[in-house]
Parts: structure tokens; C-alpha cells; sequence
């Protein structure tokens, strides 16, 4: 697809500019945001990035008086391209864990959608204990929390991650899963669209156990910027405070973001 090369194209770019004498005082800030997940950032038939991510993240430069370009980059490779200096910032529906502070600084949580189970209709009793479960392919995108969650605490179940959640959902609809484990306003927004919305129904209750989910969504700042960090989360914290984030999340969402 068009925004795959253009996220590679990007991220090379990014590369080159970080290793530039004089390339930070110069250059607008580098917003990775993701490129796949409809309705929280996906990238329209114009290529543009376009979701409530995004739209918070062009918002979020406004405030700060920044000149910032967006870079569209898969979720699993969001905090490498951190790390490595492809990206100066992360605004994603990524959370704030333990090992993702090890390679950046974060902002206090922004936002917060629970997780959920989305599985075939006719399968979605309800229930979703490791015990129901037990025997039944699960899946999640690869390198989320959401992963990690259904490894450590359904040991019974066989679990396979992939590369993107469009990946796992057409799995479900197609009988090779199921069930699948992710941010309930991306699912809801599936279950919109075919297939999902003629197979498949959200099922069980909202789960957010912090041990494991965390606690919310965070924006990512590279290492060595907590002016930037400490900037970003104020904007954060006042466009939530004035109801532009609520503005944003309606005009793409069918669910509120807590």
C-alpha cells in the first residue's frame, strides 16, 4: 500500500535528518502515528493521516507553537522508531509500561479505552475466564499489551499475535481464531463494517487490570526531552480540560475514550 512506502520513505528520511549537524534546532518534531487502526489514526485515500490520533496530534503542535510533520509508522515499530530516532514522538494508543520506559519519556495519561473481546456470534456467551476460554485460539496484534495480557494469563488457550489488528480480526471472521483481544473503539468501529458487523459481537467485560494494560494512552518523547515531554502533557491535559478532545473523539468515534 501507498502508506507503507511511505512510511519507509519517512522513516529513512527521519534517519538522515537526526544525524544532520544542526538538524534538531531545524526541523519541525517527526509525530510517528499509526497508520491502521480506524477510527483512532488510519490514512485516508489521500493519504493523510486522519483519526483522532492524528487530529490530537495536529493539535497538540498548535499548542505548543511547534511546526510538526506526521510519520506514519506500524505499531510494532512505533518505539523502535523512537529509539532509533526516526520519530521524536509517539501519539498512539500506546501505553505507558515499564519496559517502554526504559527507551523514552512519557506524558501522565491522556486518554483511556478499556480492552475487549470481540468473538463470532453465536460463541459470545459472555464469558471469557481463562477457564471458558481454555482450548480456544486467541489473538492480538503483535507487541501490544493486549498480547502480553492473554500470554500471561490465558496459558490455556493458544495464542498468536499479528502484525496488525485488521490481520487478527479478518482471522476471526474467517474461523482460523476465536476470539480477539483489543481497544474496544477499535473494535467497535469494525463491527461498523463488513465483516464484522455480520459475524462477530463484543462479548465480556471491560478489562484495564493496570498490572498488565496499563494505565491509559500516553504520548512517547524521545530520551533527553522532558521540556518537550512536560509541554506536550500540559497541551494534553488542557484539551481535555476545554473539550477539544472530546470534539475530536466524537467526530471519528462511535465510542467516548474515558
Amino acid at each position: 500500500k501507498g502508506w507503507e512506502v511511505l512510511s519507509k520513505v519517512f522513516d529513512l528520511a527521519a534517519v538522515a535528518l537526526a544525524s544532520s549537524p544542526g538538524a534538531a534546532m531545524t526541523e519541525p518534531l517527526r509525530l510517528g502515528v499509526e497508520p491502521d487502526v480506524p477510527p483512532l489514526s488510519f490514512i485516508d485515500d489521500a493519504g493523510t493521516a486522519r483519526g483522532i490520533m492524528p487530529e490530537i496530534a495536529r493539535t497538540l503542535c498548535q499548542r505548543i507553537a511547534a511546526e510538526c510533520v506526521l510519520v506514519p509508522v506500524r505499531f510494532e515499530r512505533l518505539m523502535p522508531a523512537l529509539r532509533e530516532g526516526a520519530v521524536d514522538v509517539v501519539v498512539a494508543a500506546i501505553a505507558a509500561t515499564d519496559e517502554r520506559r526504559k527507551d523514552a519519556l512519557f506524558t501522565p495519561a491522556f486518554a483511556r479505552s478499556p480492552a475487549r473481546f470481540v468473538m463470532r456470534r453465536g460463541e459470545a456467551d459472555g464469558y471469557v475466564s481463562p477457564s471458558k476460554l481454555k482450548g480456544k485460539a486467541l489473538a492480538a496484534q503483535s507487541g501490544t499489551t493486549f498480547a502480553n495480557f492473554l500470554e500471561d494469563n490465558y496459558p490455556d488457550s493458544t495464542v498468536r499475535a499479528y502484525a496488525r489488528l485488521e490481520e487478527a480480526l479478518a482471522a476471526l471472521a474467517a474461523g482460523a481464531v476465536d476470539g480477539v483481544l483489543a481497544d474496544q473503539v477499535a473494535l467497535a468501529d469494525w463491527l461498523l463494517r463488513e465483516p464484522g458487523r455480520s459475524c462477530c459481537e463484543l462479548t465480556g467485560p471491560e478489562l484495564s487490570d493496570p498490572a498488565w494494560l496499563a494505565d491509559g494512552f500516553s504520548i512517547a518523547v524521545r530520551k533527553g526531552e522532558p521540556d518537550l515531554a512536560r509541554r506536550l502533557g500540559e497541551a494534553a491535559a488542557a484539551i481535555r480540560a476545554d473539550g477539544t478532545f472530546g470534539r475530536l473523539n466524537e467526530a471519528f468515534a462511535p465510542f467516548r475514550l474515558e
